[in-house]
């Protein structure tokens, strides 16, 4: 049995993603030092925020994952957010290295897929690195200006949130180069064309779709970004990864609910209709095999327990591993996002104009309502057991 992370590391983890949220909510800030004058800007905060949540995610249990966690969640977020706002790229790419180098000791469940995400990760590095630096003329930033940049972009953004989407079962101290990958390949995308990105990526995601759902959700977002005006739409959708990879649950992806809503929209835009029928035809696609292979265990009807007025029991023990176990608490902090994002992404104003209003409106009303039916049927069912006549009345 996994012995419970210690609690000062939940803590760590959650002051950290925090603050993150508490700096994107705020509009972004700027920070000064050592000569230097960097501007992070809302998304950049919000990057670091899910880079800070995956470190989190991962549980050290030896000296070397402790420094890989630790670089994940207090060194790569930095590198993330000052990338993310738009300035020099290459400690970025810096700190790439060292992730991927700490992740080759950091261990991981089975020792294929740990030599797998090890060389995704290091060959989307490689190609990652090599664009931000041969491009000089832009002051080596995380944007490509064609093709000949966002092509190797795009490779390098996938291949890194191949590697980082592993979890558990690849490399989990890897986790937090997931957000390095989306972030790459959501800005890059629209630079290589609107056709190729969401045929090739779109493919591939249904490929990994039965074996990795979040995965195959995260090349989606890559996908969706190739078309105009779809960037906040793509940005909720890696965000709804993220989080399902922090929590480590199939079902998970759910958080990608909010961002597909705001998919439809951009589908409706003006623009080639080709690259859009690719896309609402790989969503169609992912979500079929995804739900089919989600939904195929069936599980043994249950009668109702004596004296229960529902018409089954609720058997908590009988749900997919619903939520984080005692030994997974530090999963709390992407328990609470991710409960935010289904909720009220609306107010994720740094991933861009995605009106989701009347969804927040409408969720808000399920929720409340939702809870409103659970008490009533929880104070009916004690009522009714403490009317209930007992041998010795």
């Amino acid at each position: 049995m996994s012995r419970p992370v210690p609690w000062p590391w939940v803590a760590l983890g959650g002051a950290v993603v925090a603050f993150w949220i508490m700096l994107a909510a705020a509009g972004g800030g700027v920070v000064e030092g050592f000569g230097l004058t960097i501007s992070l800007s809302p998304a950049g905060a919000a990057a670091a925020a899910g880079t800070a949540l995956l470190g989190g995610s991962s549980a050290p249990s030896r000296a070397d994952t402790l420094a890989a966690a630790l670089a994940g969640m207090l060194l790569l977020p930095i590198a993330v957010a000052v990338a993310a706002s738009g300035e020099d790229a290459r400690p970025l790419v810096a700190v790439l290295v060292l992730v991927a180098g700490l992740g080759v000791t950091a261990g991981g469940r089975h020792r294929a897929a740990r030599l797998r995400a090890v060389a995704l990760a290091g060959v989307g590095t490689a190609l990652l690195g090599a664009a931000v630096v041969a491009a000089d003329q832009t002051g080596h930033v995380l944007t490509a200006t064609g093709p000949a940049f966002g092509t190797p972009m795009v490779a390098g953004g996938a291949l890194l949130a191949l590697a980082g989407a592993g979890g558990s079962v690849g490399v989990p101290a890897l986790k937090p180069l997931l957000v390095v990958g989306l972030l790459a390949g959501v800005v890059s995308a629209s630079s290589v064309g609107d056709l190729w990105v969401p045929l090739l990526v779109g493919a591939a995601a249904i490929g990994i779709a039965a074996v990795r759902p979040a995965a195959a959700f995260g090349l989606f977002a890559i996908a969706v970004a190739a078309l105009p005006g779809a960037q906040p739409a793509a940005s909720l959708i890696a965000a709804g990864v993220i989080v399902a990879i922090a929590l480590d649950r199939d079902w998970a992806v759910v958080a990608t609910l909010p961002g597909l809503i705001a998919m439809v929209e951009t589908l409706t835009l003006p623009g080639p209709l080709a690259p859009r029928v690719i896309v609402a035809g790989t969503a169609i696609a992912l979500s079929v095999v995804i739900a089919s292979d989600l939904f195929a265990r069936r599980t043994r009807p249950r009668t109702a327990q004596e004296g229960s007025r529902l018409a089954t029991t609720v058997d908590l023990a009988a749900l997919p591993r619903a939520g984080p176990r005692r030994a997974e608490r530090h999963r709390i902090p992407a328990l609470v996002v991710a409960a935010w994002l289904l909720v009220a992404p609306g107010t994720w104003s740094w991933a861009g104009e995605t009106r989701l209003g009347d969804y927040d409106a409408g969720a808000g009303r399920a929720v409340a309502v939702a809870a409103l039916i659970l008490v009533g049927l929880a104070c009916a069912d004690q009522f009714h057991a403490l009317r209930r006549p007992t041998m010795s009345g």
